[in-house]
């Protein structure tokens, strides 16, 4: 559950741009959502924005003390619960909820290779969609600049189409 807030915050915290404060923001309306099971619009006013600065800043502070990716959560998931508790956003076993949700988290990154080493820069190395390599359809590329496009299994003269594969005659699929 809080691996979708910490993404966004990790992205922002390496590259402090207004679309990621945004997927943050965004991040933030989920999150509650489905902590509380109501949608949270509040978000997304004045005051939202000023918890989402708050959470940004904590998670900054986190960041300082913090070694790793995976004290940083612990940290960071004390911090935001305290924010949104403060906030009126979430309540005390919501945000013990949203805690349980944290120790879950490092547990599954401790038990993966290479998870000690993990840094919160690479929490959010897949929410930052300017440092990414970007896979889409031809159809959603299209009018879009890129500086290199890589179409798979565009090869000999042939442009890939899914529904090839269904074919089952194989003189159809080649032609």
């Amino acid at each position: 559950m809080i691996a979708q807030l910490v993404e966004p915050i990790g992205a922002y915290l390496e590259s402090p741009e207004s679309e990621i404060a945004i997927a943050v923001q965004r991040a933030l309306f989920v999150l509650i959502a489905n902590l509380t099971d109501h949608a949270p619009y509040s978000v997304f006013d004045f005051r939202g924005r000023i918890v989402v600065c708050k959470l940004l800043a904590e998670a900054a502070a986190a960041r300082d003390t913090s070694d790793s990716a995976i004290d940083w959560i612990v940290d960071a998931a004390a911090r935001f619960s305290r924010v949104l508790v403060e906030a009126e956003m979430l309540s005390s076993d919501e945000a013990a909820a949203l805690q349980e949700s944290a120790a879950e988290m490092v547990d599954d990154i401790g038990g993966r290779e290479g998870g000690d080493t993990l840094s919160v820069e690479d929490l959010g190395i897949f929410a930052r969609p300017k440092h990414c390599i970007q896979l889409l359809t031809v159809h959603k590329a299209k009018a879009r600049e890129f500086e290199a496009v890589a179409v798979i299994e565009a090869h000999d003269g042939r442009f890939p189409h899914f529904s090839i594969y269904r074919l089952a005659d194989d003189a159809e699929r080649e032609a």
